[in-house]
């Protein structure tokens, strides 16, 4: 959000803006939908840094709604003098964006669909569904906090009750 770049300003930090083109252009269009009348719906978690800095930077995060799960989706509301855009953080599980979508278009015949999940990760998806399928065991190596890696895990966790999370050399047991 743009207060954490002002307080480094303040601070007299070096800033180097390393955000992801994907995500930036995820702010980009957050901002578009705002300054076009829609609210705007926006699947992922709430506290993650990449929503964070969408709500930061769309300016005027009273005008979206982040919706983290599929329950959320299905209890979501329109109000019929709204216009409506979706899209998601781009390390959600492409699965349940498309789900959630559908919810959203019974109630929203005209809800305009911005595709933002990013294509690494859309990639990285699919291999663990494949692999899973043909796999006793799948273990996935990396961070407890991150997304990608979570996505990964719950959906190797889908297709086998046998799906681990390895983020060090101790979490290996024989």
């Amino acid at each position: 959000p743009p207060e954490l770049e002002d307080e480094a300003r303040q601070r007299r930090l070096t800033i180097k803006d390393a955000t992801c083109p994907l995500v930036r252009k995820v702010q980009d269009m957050t901002r578009d939908f705002v300054t076009e009348g829609y609210r705007v719906l926006l699947f992922g978690h709430r506290q993650h840094y990449e929503v964070i800095g969408i709500l930061g930077q769309c300016g005027a995060p009273d005008r979206v709604t982040v919706l983290e799960n599929v329950a959320e989706a299905e209890n979501f509301i329109p109000d019929p003098a709204e216009k409506y855009a979706c899209l998601s953080q781009t390390t959600w599980n492409q699965e349940t964006v498309r789900v959630m979508t559908q919810l959203l278009q019974r109630k929203i015949p005209a809800l305009r669909i911005a595709d933002s999940v990013c294509n690494a990760t859309s990639e990285r998806q699919d291999a663990v569904r494949r692999l899973a399928e043909k796999c006793d065991v799948v273990l996935i190596v990396g961070s407890a906090e991150s997304s990608n890696t979570l996505r990964l895990l719950e959906i190797a966790g889908t297709i086998t009750e046998r799906a681990y999370l390895v983020s060090s050399p101790h979490d290996l047991t024989e």
